[in-house]
């Protein structure tokens, strides 16, 4: 699977540009999508699973275009958006069966037991009768991905999948989107949470005021802040000075004030030991005190 985003733009009709020529290439396998609220994520989510037209460029599914090619496109999606909803009334295995139907499955039989071993997968099997909108978060997530996953598709989108679950759902979700996601299909998961890609995604792509800042491996990212993280000790009167002057990334009290994590810009002196940077620190460095 290969899906190429040639010079994409989209500008709202109020005017407001949520992406601006942007280029990339995403090939099989786990892709992160980073950047801060308002970098262009969702709006980029959406021309993808084909809910909303480009103003400009176009996007390519394995040489198929998302405008031209809507309905093949969408057969091939499973997508969970930020913002997802259950019917009312339905049970969790009921609604699980109504997404495999939209998957295109008509067999009665076949459906039966893909929802069953999905439900086992994702750990609501013993929730299958419970009604789909009395379970907590951290399950409806997991029936959320249940439902992106049902028909096999061969492109799996989730848009910030990990918001407001606890950090143990957040572990648990990333781990099953890891594992199930080990076939030849390409799954972008877009988020704000740099954690929630640092240890599932082979290439990561950041996004800042709706253009492409970097696209890559996290390795990379990572390499590239490399003598720009340092850990420095200051007294009580002097954390706000260091606060306003530097990125701050961490603030650890210590016996004679506090020992702070700064990220530094090029060109600005500081006098602490150097750290080694991680991957949150990398996209902080990238992105400048937005990101931070």
């Amino acid at each position: 699977m290969h899906i190429s985003i040639e010079s994409l733009e989209k500008i709202y009709p109020n005017g407001k540009r949520a992406l601006s020529k942007l280029n990339l290439e995403i090939e099989s396998g786990m892709f992160g999508l980073l950047g801060p609220n308002g970098a262009g994520k969702t709006t980029l989510m959406r021309i993808l699973v084909t809910l909303l037209e480009p103003t400009g460029g176009r996007v390519l599914v394995n040489g198929m275009d998302v405008k031209k090619d809507r309905r093949a496109i969408r057969s091939m999606l499973g997508y969970l958006p930020q913002e997802f909803k259950f019917f009312s009334r339905l049970t969790t295995a009921e609604f699980l069966d109504y997404s495999a139907v939209l998957a295109g499955m008509r067999k009665r039989a076949d459906r039966r037991r893909a929802v069953e071993e999905m439900l086992s997968q994702v750990g609501l099997f013993e929730a299958r009768d419970r009604m789909a909108n009395h379970l907590s978060g951290g399950m409806k997530r997991r029936l959320g991905i249940a439902q992106a996953l049902i028909g096999n598709p061969q492109i799996v989108i989730v848009d910030e999948p990990t918001t407001g679950l606890d950090p143990e759902e957040r572990i648990r979700f990333r781990n099953l989107i890891g594992t199930m996601s080990q076939r030849d299909i390409v799954t972008i998961f877009s988020t704000h949470i740099v954690g929630d890609v640092s240890s599932t995604c082979k290439n990561v792509a950041l996004l800042a005021k709706g253009e492409l800042a970097y696209c890559g491996t996290p390795d990379e990212l990572i390499r590239r802040a490399q003598g720009h993280v340092f850990r420095v000790s200051v007294g009580p009167d002097e954390l706000e000075s260091v606060k306003q002057r530097y990125a701050v990334v961490a603030t650890i009290p210590s016996e004679s004030g506090w020992d702070v994590e700064i990220v530094a810009r090029e060109g600005e002196d500081v006098r602490g030991e150097l750290v080694q940077p991680n991957l949150e620190q990398a996209y902080v460095y990238l992105m400048g005190r937005d990101g931070a």
